[in-house]
Parts: structure tokens; C-alpha cells; sequence
């Protein structure tokens, strides 16, 4: 389990509301007109849970995307203020989106 210190949801984070307006900028206003298969190739890189190799694999596969990577990477600094917690060292926040990952998947028990 981590937590994202400073931010109750990430949708708020600063880098959420900069990194889809510098990608509407970079795609250009023509971009409306292409057609429907070329913005849903470039489309899916705003899908939900994306992995890093699924984000990866549309950065490569979108041209204009390929030619921002470098500084898409420089910009993404989200996972900075996240925090991993332990309950030992380190407990839960107040304040601060909280993220789960469980190695073998989620299991709910009966208690």
C-alpha cells in the first residue's frame, strides 16, 4: 500500500490537469479533423489502470507521441510524493490518495 501525500485525489494532482493539456497542444487543432481510428490509436493513452508497459507500448506505436517521450518523461514526476506504507515505520495520513497492489490478486474473506 502506498499514499500520495498532498492530494486526496489524484484527479486533482497538478500533473493530471498539465499533462492532457500539453498533449491536446502537441496534437494540434487538425488533430479534430483526422479520422476516428488515428485519435483512438492516440485516445488510449487516457484509458484508466494503464500499465507502464501498456503506457510504453502507445507512446512507441502514436508518431507524436514518440517524438514527446523524452519530455513526457522529464515532466511525469506524480509517483515523487507517494510514499509506501508499512503500518511500522510509516502509517496512513490524514490526507492522501491511497493506492493498493496485491502481488497475487484480491481476495475478499468472510470474517
Amino acid at each position: 500500500m502506498c499514499q500520495l501525500k498532498g492530494c486526496v485525489n489524484s484527479k486533482d494532482h497538478p500533473e493530471c490537469i498539465a499533462l492532457p493539456k500539453l498533449l491536446y497542444n502537441r496534437l494540434g487543432k487538425e488533430w479534430a479533423s483526422r479520422s476516428l481510428q488515428e485519435k483512438w490509436r492516440a485516445g488510449r493513452l487516457w484509458l484508466p489502470c494503464l500499465s507502464k508497459t501498456d503506457v510504453e507500448s502507445l507512446l512507441g506505436k502514436v508518431p507524436i507521441f514518440r517524438t514527446l517521450r523524452g519530455e513526457l518523461a522529464k515532466m511525469v514526476r506524480y509517483w515523487d510524493r507517494a510514499v509506501l506504507i508499512d503500518n511500522v515505520t510509516r502509517s496512513i495520513e490524514p490526507e492522501g490518495e491511497i493506492f493498493f497492489e496485491s502481488v497475487d490478486g484480491y481476495h475478499l474473506h468472510p470474517i
